[in-house]
């Protein structure tokens, strides 16, 4: 909340900042009183127990204008902890380059025109932990530095090929208006460590580093183990992977993890990563993102078809994408009946 003095106040990123308490509020939201009710309630979340809020605002008089206005003036403070410029149509996308010591250039390939996370199809329930997770890390840099807690956040996408990890990339940073730096790292990706802790101009937005099909990259998730009856060369050589290894999980969470950047990576093979690499705060989200359920398939032909399905069809297919339906929409130009019959 922003408490200020006059009605006039235009909200500039400045201003008092103050938490209320758990009840019942009396509040003076432009011209209209308004009551607000906080509650909190503990969620549990794997081993994590978050603590979440919930905000109840009751107003005597609903109408037209104060929804638009309070939904306004919402998206304004969004825009403004974000940095973000709501007009802006494209995000920018960039690539590393490597000398031979490390050092990592960047430089722009493309800009990409921003696409929504409501063109992503997900189980509404993954879809809600994405933004709930994105928002939190943004409005929390104050508690992460009054801990000592380096301010990035790190998520793992992981899941069959064609189920739409890189396009949930594509959005988050369409979304949350930050550019997209692509990391390869060189041969075999000895470097992403650098890519991943180089420096980039401060008056950028927050930046998202994505690190795609990582586990192309066996030195980065796993340790590998020193055999000493080994030859020389290969002992060599397994020193040097165990120090890729290092060097990442210190990029990860370590003293070079540095501050205000987002790493998704993606994968198509979970099994073949060290716990090592897992565990939590050095990836903050593991997300499974998995084949086509019947409530996605709904929301799906609802978009491109205009249909309501009922909520308890069946799919003939159990290993169905976002892939496979986005072919038979957007070139084959299949019928609404010629679809459903394909799939249910």
């Amino acid at each position: 909340l922003t408490i200020s003095n006059s009605s006039k106040y235009k909200d500039t990123g400045s201003g008092v900042y103050y938490n209320l308490g758990d009840g019942t509020h009396n509040l003076k939201y432009r011209n209209w009183n308004i009551l607000l009710v906080i509650e909190s309630a503990e969620k549990q979340r794997g081993m994590r127990t978050r603590v979440t809020r919930n905000y109840t605002i009751i107003t005597y008089d609903l109408s037209p204008k104060f929804v638009k206005s309070f939904e306004h003036d919402m998206l304004q403070h969004r825009n403004i902890l974000l940095k973000a410029n709501p007009k802006a149509t494209h995000i920018k996308i960039y690539k590393d380059e490597h000398d031979s010591d490390g050092s990592t250039y960047w430089y722009e390939v493309q800009s990409m025109p921003k696409r929504k996370m409501s063109t992503i199809y997900l189980p509404k329930e993954q879809k809600d932990l994405i933004v709930e997770t994105i928002n939190r890390f943004i409005v929390s840099k104050k508690f992460y530095n009054q801990h000592g807690i380096p301010h990035n956040l790190k998520i793992l996408l992981y899941g069959p090929p064609g189920t739409g990890k890189s396009s949930i990339v594509k959005s988050i940073a369409s979304d949350w208006n930050m550019n997209i730096y692509e990391c390869s790292g060189g041969l075999n990706g000895k470097f992403i460590p650098e890519a991943i802790t180089s420096n980039i101009k401060e008056d950028e937005n927050y930046k998202l580093y994505s690190i795609s099909d990582i586990d192309k990259y066996p030195t980065l998730i796993n340790e590998p183990d020193i055999n000493m009856k080994d030859t020389k060369e290969k002992k060599n050589e397994d020193i040097s992977y165990k120090q890729q290894f290092g060097n990442m999980i210190n990029a990860l969470d370590g003293i070079l993890s540095g501050e205000d950047k987002v790493i998704i990576m993606t994968t198509n093979h979970i099994e073949k990563f060290s716990e090592t690499i897992l565990r939590p705060g050095r990836i903050d989200l593991k997300l499974k993102i998995g084949y086509v359920t019947p409530e996605v398939f709904i929301e799906y032909t609802k978009v491109f078809y205009d249909k309501e399905l009922n909520k308890d069809i069946k799919l003939k297919s159990k290993t169905l994408t976002i892939a496979d339906l986005q072919f038979d929409v957007v070139f084959l130009k299949m019928t609404f009946e010629e679809f459903i019959k394909k799939y249910v």
